[in-house]
């Protein structure tokens, strides 16, 4: 038990009055002796013995009734988890979360307005001369007000001045950074107020936070606003469904839509715009179970070569954070993409690089020209005269090996951000590959080892995995709509082990496609600005039949856009990721302006900086969903967006059962708040533990009651 008025049990001291009355009023008694007194004596023996007591009796309980007196104005509670800190310097952490959850509506106040009110009702509770931090928090703990302060007025206008953000929740990083405040300057014994939505999402990792709020002497009061949990459904993710998006023409996209509610729901609309303007096309998901998602494409067009903002919305709900969601794509009027082949052959179509010329431009030959893929296609031993930086992706098709000038200028080509692929073949040399790209520049994705099948044995063969297509190239074939590569008859090929990350240019390398049996079919790896992909067999019908197969096309055109827009990976980040984007060498030190989504603010400037070497974009304020625009002060000036994207299950609006809240700690409370409700006080002195003063009040007047009536029986019997 402590007290919260501490100083009051001074008013104990009081005690010492009624007992000086006593003992003076026994010194004021005179003794006067009369003769016949002594037939009385033992009379006055017996009564003088019930008088002594009679007064003893009455002192005693005038001394209890000051005691509880001092005891009910001091405030004595009990709480279980540690020390009380004495009024007038209580010292509280108050967390208000404002992650993409907080935005949650009844269709007037969202959860962040009312959580703003709850705190404001704590402060107001407070004793005089308290202090508080306030901290705002999602998947980050952001001081407001960092160390505890005494000017409770400042912390209820700062409260008002919480954003709501986009960003994901997690308990944990906020309450190990409220403990740590409360061991600075309450000796860990003060209290934490924590304002939350409460979804389960946040609290994945709820054994460390029991453990460190357990050891801890601090007290826990969890406050969960309205509303609780609402019907929503949410975009959970939009992809590109093209290889490339080519300026003028029509691009799919697919969109996934998830019901988040507990109902299913029904004729759910999902619409594709660009750039801000009306929406161009749209379509109708019949029905969406409870707890599922539903995919569907949908097409736009990018009127212009450049970067472009494609947006897919659903109508409003409660939750309007996912009702849509941006993708930044890079609109390109033409791709210049280099083959050298290792064998032109006697006829085009038995050159080396026929089946790979065709799948890169699948129009008839009078449509070429304008079709937005151009092709060249050069023998290996002309390629000396070639200059490689007009070209945007480089084939190398049975290529034996390259002279080392070469080696270099291929290298530089990828470097600065060119796609390289490479196909093996009856005349390739393993040894110039592995020793030259791979070992020594560890620009090979992966080192070729011994040959495997015949190509003479057509009834031997292997075939590509039938599913479990998850990398961006193929994956596309996981709809089954799209058809299958596992077709397709592989009888000879290279076996492929991916290499090591040799030095800070290098990607770590990555298997994008494999056979049946696991072997790495196609491998690849970022190097430098772009991208090298490889594969184990070769691009012509001489080693397997995949040329002849509808997928062959796609499978190319895939491929190309990965070389293709390797830098543009980086313009799809997480909501609070940091934004990274290789840079020209001419944008080096030049201003950069970065405009952003969420409330209105001013643009914020920085300049581009070299970063190991390399110029490089960098902004970190991402907090907010949706598309970001850069320009760079360059002459002309330079611009590009990109888009930030929220986490889908920060969607999932299940809330955390009180039951494993209140497990965190003893002595932890758990409010549902709604407003109007007036919990402030309550979590206030909740906080501070049981208070027992009312229990001593009611005891001080039941001895008040008590010794008035004694007194007025004793003084009657006188």
């Amino acid at each position: 038990m402590s007290f919260l008025n501490p100083w009051l049990l001074a008013g104990a001291a009081a005690i010492a009055a009624p007992i000086i009355i006593h003992l003076m009023m026994r010194q004021q008694t005179r003794r006067i002796k009369w003769a016949a007194m002594r037939f009385l004596q033992p009379v006055l023996q017996r009564n003088e013995r019930s008088l002594r007591i009679e007064d003893l009796l009455l002192l005693l309980l005038r001394c209890l009734l000051l005691l509880l007196l001092a005891l009910t104005l001091s405030r004595p509670a009990f709480r279980a988890a540690g020390v009380i800190p004495p009024a007038g310097s209580r010292t509280i952490v108050l967390a208000v979360d404002n992650s993409l959850g907080m935005g949650l509506t009844d269709g007037g106040s969202s959860r962040l307005d009312n959580a703003r009110r709850a705190a404001a009702q704590i402060i107001d509770a407070l004793p005089p001369g308290s202090s508080a931090a306030l901290l705002a928090y999602s998947d980050v703990a952001r001081p407001i007000i960092a160390e505890p302060a005494t000017d409770l007025n400042l912390v209820k206008k700062l409260i008002v001045q919480i954003p709501l953000t986009d960003r994901s929740s997690n308990v944990h990083p906020v309450l190990r950074q409220s403990l740590d405040i409360l061991k600075r300057h309450a000796a860990g014994a003060g209290d934490i107020y924590l304002i939350t939505g409460a979804q389960a999402t946040g609290w994945r990792e709820l054994a460390s936070i029991r453990t460190e709020i357990s050891a801890s002497h601090a007290h826990l009061g969890i406050i969960i606003p309205g509303p609780g949990q609402e019907p929503n459904l949410g975009i959970s993710a939009i992809t590109l469904g093209s290889a490339m998006v080519p300026a003028g023409a029509a691009v799919r996209f697919g969109i996934q839509v998830a019901n988040y509610g507990p109902d299913p729901v029904h004729n759910v609309t999902v619409s594709l715009g660009i750039d801000g303007e009306p929406p161009n096309d749209q379509a109708v998901i019949t029905a969406i179970p409870a707890g599922e998602s539903r995919r569907l494409s949908l097409f736009t067009k990018a009127a212009t070569a450049g970067y472009h903002t494609v947006t897919a919305q659903l109508p409003p709900d409660h939750l309007a954070a996912d009702d849509r969601r941006s993708l930044v794509v890079h609109a390109v009027d033409e791709v210049r993409v280099l083959l050298v082949a290792g064998d032109m052959g006697a006829t085009p179509r038995q050159g080396d690089a026929f089946f790979l010329e065709r799948a890169l431009t699948p129009v008839a030959p009078e449509d070429r020209s304008r079709y937005f893929i151009k092709t060249e296609t050069v023998p290996a031993g002309q390629l000396f005269g070639v200059k490689l930086a007009d070209f945007d992706a480089v084939a190398l098709v049975d290529v034996p090996s390259l002279a080392p000038g070469l080696v270099a200028g291929l290298e530089k080509f990828v470097r600065d951000g060119g796609g390289l692929m490479i196909f093996p073949g009856d005349q390739t040399d393993p040894a110039f590959y592995n020793t030259l790209l791979g070992e020594g520049l560890g620009l090979l994705p992966a080192t070729i080892g011994s040959a495997w099948g015949d190509a003479s044995q057509a009834a031997n063969f292997r075939t590509l995995q039938p599913a479990g297509y998850t990398h961006p190239m193929v994956s596309v074939w996981q709809d089954p709509a799209s058809g299958t590569l596992a077709t397709a008859h592989f009888f000879k090929g290279f076996t492929l082990k991916p290499l090591r990350k040799l030095n800070d240019r290098a990607g770590e390398s990555v298997t994008v496609l494999a056979y049946s049996g696991g072997a790495p079919a196609v491998v690849e790896r970022a190097w430098g600005n772009g991208r090298v992909i490889q594969f184990s067999s070769s691009a012509n019908t001489a080693w397997n039949d995949l040329p002849a197969h509808p997928a062959f096309v796609p499978l190319m055109q895939r491929a190309l856009g990965r070389l293709v827009t390797a830098r543009d990976d980086a313009l799809a980040i997480p909501v609070g990721a940091e934004f990274t984007y290789p840079a020209r060498p001419d944008w080096l030190y030049k201003e950069m302006t970065v405009t952003k989504p969420g409330p209105p603010s001013l643009p914020d400037k920085s300049k581009v900086e070299l970063v190991n070497g390399q110029p490089l974009l960098r902004y970190a304020d991402t907090d907010y969903a949706g598309p970001y625009g850069v320009a760079i002060a360059t002459d002309p000036a330079t611009s590009l967006r990109f888009a930030a994207q929220p986490d889908p299950d920060e969607s999932k609006l299940e809330p955390i059962p009180d039951s494993e809240l209140k497990s965190l700690a003893p002595g932890t409370q758990v409010i549902h708040w709604t407003p109007g409700s007036g919990t402030g006080l309550a979590v206030a002195s909740e906080g501070a533990g049981r208070e027992l003063w009312s229990l001593f009040a009611l005891l001080a007047l039941a001895v008040a009651c008590f010794e008035t009536y004694l007194a007025g029986r004793y003084s009657a019997s006188k």
